[in-house]
């Protein structure tokens, strides 16, 4: 996928001002338990989110992809199934939670600042998923497309 230098570097100028513009308690807004719970419950966005987290810098949604394959232990030929997934269902979801922002003309996401209250969950949800994956325990995402 190609990206648009001039509208990507506008982008993200406009990302930067909107944050330094925002007060700190718009930067952490609240989130329900319902919509923790709703935005945790698929597996895929759970390894999207938490590689956005492990990266410092927004990334192509192709890119992200292809880390979510990796997480989830699938091979390349689900990439695209993966990418598609993401474009139109799972971050459409994190961007209406406040927790990404999406641009689908670039296809460049970069994740917003976490909710304490929310990082909390997300910390629980990748140690569970990952004690899961250390037992052999087979992720539901395997089974099903998410």
């Amino acid at each position: 996928m190609r990206i648009n230098i001039a509208s990507f570097i506008r982008r993200q100028f406009i990302l930067y001002y909107q944050s330094m513009s925002r007060t700190s308690d718009e930067r952490s807004d609240v989130l329900s338990l319902d919509e923790i719970f709703d935005v945790l419950v698929s597996p895929r966005r759970r390894k999207a989110l938490y590689v956005l987290r492990e990266r410092s810098e927004p990334v192509d949604v192709d890119d992200l992809a292809g880390a979510v394959a990796t997480e989830m232990g699938v091979d390349a030929d689900r990439q695209g199934r993966i990418a598609v997934s993401l474009d139109h269902t799972h971050l459409p979801k994190l961007e209406q939670a406040r927790l990404v922002d999406y641009d689908r003309e670039t296809g460049i996401v970069e994740l917003n600042t976490v909710p304490r209250q929310f990082e909390r969950y997300l910390r629980y949800a990748a140690e569970d998923d990952e004690r899961a994956r250390g037992n052999g325990a087979a992720d539901p995402s395997d089974a099903k497309a998410q």
